[in-house]
C-alpha cells in the first residue's frame, strides 16, 4: 500500500486497514506500508507544512507512535520499519497481532 492512508483520517484509514486484514492470513501474510513515518520531535520544515497541510482533509502524516496505535485499534502490530533510502517514505512492515 503506498501513500493511501495519509489522505485519510483514522476512522477511514481503519476501514481500510480492517479490509486489508480480512485478506490475510495470520502468521503468514504482511502488510506493507509506503508512507512517510514522522520523527516525535525535530521534523523538517517540509514535513512539518505537508502535515499542517493535511489538517484541511482531516488526514495527517503519522509518526512511529502514531501508526502503532492506529494499526493496533484494527489488530495489525508493526514488526519493522525501513527508514528511507533515498526518498521520503519509510516502509512499514505489518501482520496480524495476537487477539
Amino acid at each position: 500500500m503506498r501513500r493511501v492512508l495519509h489522505d485519510f483520517p483514522d476512522s477511514k484509514c481503519r476501514e481500510i486497514l480492517l479490509n486489508q486484514k480480512h485478506a490475510m492470513k495470520k502468521g503468514w501474510s504482511k502488510l506493507l506500508i509506503c508512507e512517510a513515518v514522522l520523527p516525535d520531535v525535530g521534523c523538517s520544515g517540509f514535513d512539518s507544512l505537508t502535515d499542517i497541510s493535511r489538517i484541511t482533509f482531516s488526514s495527517m502524516q503519522r509518526s512511529e507512535k502514531q501508526w502503532a496505535t492506529l494499526l493496533a485499534s484494527v489488530g495489525l502490530r508493526i514488526m519493522k520499519i525501513w527508514p528511507p533510502q533515498g526518498g521520503p517514505f519509510s516502509v512499514i512492515e505489518a501482520e496480524i497481532g495476537e487477539d
